[in-house]
């Protein structure tokens, strides 16, 4: 594909099951009940301000007796009915209690001071929220809330108030926050860009990833806790020095653990030889407890190791081409030999895409390699063999090819996904979807003769992402066939490009944005 416009992505697929969140099952005999804004709950008892409807749900914060929100659903869990306040906010009936009223003045049994002004004094700075917080409709803590503002964000304030010896800022026409809640900053003034540096970070809890280098920047996600990252450049904005973990993700020194100095490895020292596994044994793809786990080796099995490195004090031994095992893990069995040669070409012959005039056919072109060396479809030439394509009608790629392969179609995402293009390359040989394996998997299906049609970005390029009504796509992406390896690079049969040769870990940075490919036997 050697248009910008190309292809491709990965969709984010949603568990058909709406029961699993965040990894907490909820009883499937939940009720749920739908409510209307009358609904009120008034808070009687400190109480947590929870993620999920039920106690195995993280805590956002504390609520205080006195508070009244709406509620907008309820949910019966653990013994309790859960108070949904906000699209994530839950509170349990332990410490709440509800009311149907078009106020929450005026709630039975409780005293209701006198309306404040939404006006204050007009003032304009900055402010951060020090935990989650409630934001109401007036200065005062008798007002309703809008809205709960997430912790550690930054925000302009307009005006301020006095309220009973409490500090309100306006933060929205007709939002505000009390003081115990927020601190007055600085104009945070950032920069994206930061000093180039390089090493590594661990969360210490959910994070935010932000797109800038200061708290007032917008949230791109949240990383997990306890999860270990590269980081590539930092920044100091107003005390707090800022990690870029991703091209224009940051996140804050406060929420992570600089472990660079504890998982630095040595350069690799080429060595030959034998090791055993003392138990099952996690492979990872780099030398490093943070590296991301390949796969589980058996216990008690031997194996060749090509090269080693030390990481805080620990030897780590390369035993396939990108794939490491902890010395902890292992036994040395045999002094060091010399290895094998690495290398397989199968000789899958190319078809040219553009010839066939389907500058947006690369992944028809890139299947009809693979059957023709498999001795399949040998009758048909790409011209006839884009007319058995499936056609995705809604252009889901998922479903089938979105648009046509004979032209670029502006606001179409013009590709076809392993989930319809396997059933389709089935119906002339045997295809295997492969999505979700590592480029390891691959060379071991080249290992075995057969040629693997892989979704990588054309000419191994950054993902140009876009989105779709479908999902998330990658604009530049590419389809090839790969049927071949050696100890640095694999050999590609590219419909756009010819035949060639690239850097296993180019390729490997390419195809890891989808994890797309399909084996054909």
């Amino acid at each position: 594909m050697k248009k910008i416009m190309v292809k491709r992505g990965l969709m984010t697929l949603l568990s058909a099951s709406a029961l699993l969140l965040g990894g907490v099952v909820i009883d499937q005999s939940t009720q749920i009940v739908h409510a209307a804004n009358r609904n009120w709950v008034e808070v009687t008892y400190t109480s947590h301000l929870r993620q999920g409807p039920g106690t195995n749900y993280g805590s956002a914060r504390y609520l205080q007796p006195g508070e009244r929100y709406n509620y907008y659903e309820t949910r019966n869990n653990g013994g309790y009915t859960w108070y949904r306040l906000t699209p994530t906010d839950w509170v349990a009936s332990a410490g709440a209690k509800a009311y149907q009223t078009d106020s929450p003045k005026g709630i039975p049994g409780v005293v209701n001071p006198p309306a404040t002004s939404t006006q204050g004094t007009p003032a304009y700075g900055w402010l951060q929220t020090n935990q989650a917080t409630a934001m109401r409709n007036g200065a005062g803590s008798n007002n309703a809330v809008l809205n709960t503002l997430p912790a550690h964000v930054a925000y302009h304030y307009y005006a301020k108030a006095e309220i009973d010896g409490v500090t309100w800022y306006r933060v929205t026409p007709n939002g505000w926050v009390m003081s115990p809640a927020v601190s007055v900053i600085s104009d945070p003034v950032t920069t994206n860009q930061g000093t180039p540096a390089y090493g590594w970070l661990e969360t210490n809890w959910a994070t935010s990833m932000r797109n800038g280098t200061g708290l007032n920047n917008r949230q791109l996600n949240i990383l997990p806790a306890h999860v270990a990252y590269n980081y590539y450049a930092k920044a100091e904005v107003a005390g707090i020095m800022w990690y870029r973990v991703t091209g224009t993700g940051w996140v804050a020194g406060f929420d992570i653990q600089d472990t660079t100095a504890d998982n630095t490895p040595t350069s690799p020292v080429a060595e030959f030889g034998w090791l055993k596994t003392n138990h099952a044994t996690v492979m990872r793809d780099g030398a490093g407890k943070y590296m991301h786990q390949l796969n589980t080796l058996p216990a008690a099995v031997s194996y060749n190791y090509y090269a080693k490195s030390q990481v805080n004090g620990t030897t780590w031994y390369r035993v396939t081409p990108n794939g490491w095992v902890s010395g902890a893990d292992v036994s040395i069995t045999g002094a060091p030999a010399k290895p094998q040669p690495i290398a397989k070409v199968l000789g899958v012959q190319f078809i040219s895409q553009e010839a066939a005039g389907a500058p947006m056919g690369c992944e028809a072109a890139s299947a009809l390699q693979a059957l023709h060396y498999k001795g399949h479809a040998l009758n048909l030439n790409l011209s006839a063999f884009l007319k058995t394509m499936p056609i995705a009608a809604n252009g889901n790629p998922y479903y089938g090819f979105g648009g046509t392969p004979y032209q670029v179609v502006s606001g179409v995402y013009q590709s076809i996904f392993p989930r319809a293009f396997t059933p389709w390359i089935a119906q002339f040989g045997n295809a295997t979807d492969m999505t979700g394996q590592n480029v390891d998997r691959i060379i071991e299906q080249v290992q075995a003769g057969n040629p693997v049609v892989a979704w990588v970005t054309l000419n191994y390029q950054v993902p140009q992402w876009h989105t779709y009504d479908w999902g998330q796509g990658i604009d530049n992406a590419h389809v090839v066939t790969v049927d071949g390896y050696n100890n640095e690079s694999l050999h590609i049969v590219d419909p756009e490009n010819g035949t060639y040769w690239v850097n296993k870990q180019s390729f490997t940075n390419a195809y890891n944005y989808m994890k797309f490919a399909v084996s054909v036997h």
